[in-house]
This record gives C-alpha cells, sequence and structure tokens, in this order.
C-alpha cells in the first residue's frame, strides 16, 4: 500500500483521520485512520476491532 497524504489530519476521540491519496489504485481518494493507543500495554482497543468488524461486514464498493 502506498499512499500520499492530501489533507490534514483531523483529531477524533480514538483516532486520527487523514485523507489520501492511493498510489497503487490510480489516485483514488481514501480516508486512512490512525488508532490511539493510549495504553499500549492492554493491547488495541475494543472499540477499534468493533468498528473494524463492522465495517468488514458492510458490502460497499467504497469499503477495502
Amino acid at each position: 500500500m502506498e499512499f500520499v497524504k492530501r489533507h490534514n489530519d483531523n483529531a477524533e476521540t480514538y483516532g486520527v483521520v487523514s485523507k489520501a491519496e492511493d498510489l497503487l489504485h490510480d489516485g483514488r481518494l481514501v480516508a486512512l485512520k490512525k488508532i490511539r493507543l493510549e495504553n499500549e500495554n492492554e493491547g488495541i482497543p475494543y472499540t477499534a476491532i468493533r468498528e473494524i468488524s463492522l465495517l468488514k461486514e458492510m458490502s460497499n464498493p467504497n469499503i477495502d
């Protein structure tokens, strides 16, 4: 995966979302989310795992 950020980061409660250009797919615009790990000893927050699971269940051509 190769991306180039095209927009400033937007901080959210559980992470930071950035608009980027996907260099491997004809430059389409994508959203990248970086999850905040406040306490790395506890691992990935359950809210992030839940969000990923819900997104994977959706059948939408805009969600990979």
